[in-house]
This record gives C-alpha cells, structure tokens and sequence, in this order.
C-alpha cells in the first residue's frame, strides 16, 4: 500500500495539471463564486462540482451545506457583458427580466377591467393590478440594490473589470448561436 499512495499522489498532480484554465482561473468563474457565496448559509462548505464558460454566461454547480446542515447539490449561472470600454462586468439585464411583458400584461388587464359591469369589480380589479405593479417596482428596486452589491463584492476582488484576455467570455458566441 506505501507503494500505491505515491504513484496515486503523483498520478492525481499530474491529471490535476490538465483542467482547462476556464476551469481553474479564469476570473468570471471566481466572480460568480463569490456572488454564490454571497446567498450561501454557510459559504466555508462551499466546494465547486463543475464551472464552464459559455459566451457570457458561467454556469457554476457546487456543494454546500443548507440550514439543516445536510450538504447538497446546486447550480448557479451568472451573465455578463461586455462593456463599452471592452471590459466584462456583471450584466444588469437580470435586474429587469420579464418586468416589461408583465407590465404590459397588467395594462392589457387595466383596459379589461375599465369595461367591468359595477363599479366595485372595476375599483377591487384596479387595485389588485395596481398592488402587482408596485410589487414589481419594489422587486426592481432590490434587484437592483442586490446587483450593485455584486459589483462592489466583484470590484474587491481586484480582477474586475475583468480584462477580455484573462478570460473564456465571449461575445462573439452570443451573435453566432
């Protein structure tokens, strides 16, 4: 058994230096672990499965402990853009996604329940879409607040911007696919 534990010690160096450096250092993937981190109980359990980069976008599986502290299995995804400097940063495109369609959802239900037989059912109707349409701009509004956090984690980090050279992010991969 001495034996095996060197050439196995050896043998798992050696495999451990051929993951792609997409895996290993490129700094969107640590940007979306420490976002991931960020949302964690317990983010000292945090240990990552698996991370790819596809076009702007990092895909992150990990394990961590939840409440319960039982260890589970998660994914997370994070976008980014390039930004007019060329730099990549964190997309805010998350911050807002769906809320146009659903406003005009909610419109479209405004002109429905103008047309509403009694004043009682058009008054309770408008106040119902009016409560979804603040729930809504509340829900921007900490989105918002959530991605500047992001940013300022991110910027700590002192890799961000992150540098197009010093990563897989791509661009180009979004207006090919």
């Amino acid at each position: 058994m001495q034996i095996i534990k060197p050439i196995f010690l050896t043998l798992a160096l050696a495999l451990g230096g051929c993951i792609p450096a997409a895996q290993a250092d490129d700094p969107a993937i640590t940007v979306c672990e420490e976002i991931i981190k960020l949302g964690l109980v317990a983010p000292k359990t945090y240990e990552r499965v698996t991370a790819s980069v596809d076009g702007l976008l990092v895909h992150v599986s990990y394990d961590a402990m939840n409440p319960a502290g039982v260890p589970l299995r998660n994914a997370k995804s994070c976008v980014f853009a390039q930004r007019n400097d060329g730099l990549f940063g964190l997309s805010p495109a998350w911050v807002s996604a769906g809320v146009n369609e659903r406003l005009d959802e909610l419109r479209d239900m405004k002109v429905k329940a103008a047309g509403l037989p009694t004043y009682d059912e058009r008054f309770s109707t408008m106040n119902a879409i009016d409560a979804e349409a603040a729930q809504i701009s509340k829900t921007m509004r900490e989105n918002l607040a959530l991605h500047m956090d992001y940013e300022m984690i991110a910027t700590g980090l002192n890799i961000y911007p992150i540098q197009p050279a010093s990563t897989n992010l791509n661009s180009a991969d979004i207006n090919t696919k």
